[in-house]
C-alpha cells in the first residue's frame, strides 16, 4: 500500500510540474511572441520523466506522437513563414512525447478551437486587425492543459 501511494503521488507531482511549465510557456508567448528553447526543453524533460514513471504507452506510440503535429506544423511554417513559430513547433514535438499521437491531436484541436474563438471574439470587439499576429503558445498551452486534466 505504501508503494503505490507513493507512484500515485510522485505521478500527480510529475503532472502538477507539467501544468506549471505549459502556464509559464504561455505567459511567456503572450508577453514576448516567442516560446524559449529552455522552456520547451523543461517541458519535452518533465514529459519524458513522466513517460518513464508512468508508461502507460507504447513507445511507437510516443514517437509518433512527437512528429505527428510537429511535422505538419514545420511544413506550414516553411509553406507560409510567419504563419506558425518555431517555438509551437517545438512545443508540439515535447508534448507528442507526453501524449502520444492520438493525444496531441486532441490537444492541437483544442487549442487551435480556443483561438478561434479568442480571435473571433477580439475581431468582433475591434480589438485586433484581421491581419494581426496572435501568439499561439497560450492556446496551444491551453490545449495541452485540458487534455492534461482528461486523460491523467
Amino acid at each position: 500500500m505504501m508503494i503505490f501511494s507513493k507512484i500515485y503521488l510522485c505521478r500527480w507531482f510529475m503532472l502538477y510540474l507539467l501544468a506549471t511549465c505549459l502556464v509559464w510557456i504561455a505567459g511567456q508567448d503572450a508577453r514576448t511572441h516567442r516560446i524559449s528553447n529552455r522552456s520547451v526543453l523543461a517541458f519535452g524533460a518533465l514529459a519524458a520523466a513522466y513517460r518513464m514513471l508512468c508508461p502507460e504507452l507504447s513507445c511507437q506510440a510516443v514517437c509518433v506522437g512527437v512528429f505527428a503535429v510537429s511535422v505538419p506544423l514545420l511544413l506550414l511554417a516553411a509553406w507560409k513563414p510567419g504563419a506558425v513559430g518555431g517555438g509551437d513547433v517545438k512545443l508540439m514535438a515535447a508534448g507528442g512525447s507526453l501524449f502520444g499521437a492520438n493525444g496531441i491531436w486532441q490537444a492541437f484541436f483544442t487549442g487551435i478551437l480556443l483561438a478561434g474563438i479568442w480571435t473571433i471574439v477580439m475581431l468582433l470587439c475591434k480589438k485586433v486587425k484581421r491581419k494581426s499576429s496572435i501568439p499561439l503558445g497560450p492556446f496551444l498551452s491551453a490545449g495541452m492543459l485540458i487534455s492534461l486534466s482528461l486523460f491523467f
